[in-house]
């Protein structure tokens, strides 16, 4: 039986008031659109906060520390999906693209990664970004509504 929950971490790396958005292939959508660095948590002994930090890797090529929590999300659909969206600072590497066959192997299509200014975002529309989830959780940034990352306990189960 295959498992109907699914868990996606999202990172917002913030740097000078500024926010990574990555343009990004989507399928339901059939173009390239605004995201931010997402991916499944899906590996054992990988805890929420190492996923956000190879993710940050893989999809921008930097390494990061975690801050804050911004939101968790539940959505409802074919699966249920939690989406936990991280706020992150960069510590090493300059925001990059993953070679083509990198990104290919991992089921991505990124063209573009830059850093947006909170006036520029305020300006771009829902229909640019790839999804409701990351329109609604930039603007959540924009407003300044964070959590400490304290709220997210890891527990190891025997």
């Amino acid at each position: 039986m295959e498992n109907d929950i699914v868990i996606k971490i999202c990172v917002f790396v913030v740097e000078k008031d500024r926010l990574l958005l990555l343009k990004e292939w989507s399928n339901k959508k059939n173009g390239y659109y605004l995201n931010i660095i997402k991916g499944t948590y899906d590996k054992h002994n990988e805890s929420l906060f190492d996923c956000a930090r190879r993710e940050a890797k893989e999809e921008a090529g930097i390494e990061i520390e975690l801050t804050d929590l911004l939101n968790c999300t539940v959505g409802f659909g074919k699966r249920n999906t939690f989406y936990f969206s991280f706020i992150a600072r960069m510590l090493r590497g300059k925001p990059s693209l993953a070679l083509e066959d990198e990104q290919k192997k991992r089921g991505e299509d990124i063209t573009e990664i830059n850093f947006y200014s909170k006036d520029e975002i305020k300006k771009m529309k829902r229909e640019n970004f790839i999804s409701e989830i990351v329109f609604d959780s930039v603007h959540q940034w924009l407003e300044d509504k964070i959590y400490p990352l304290e709220i997210i306990k890891h527990r190891s189960f025997k």
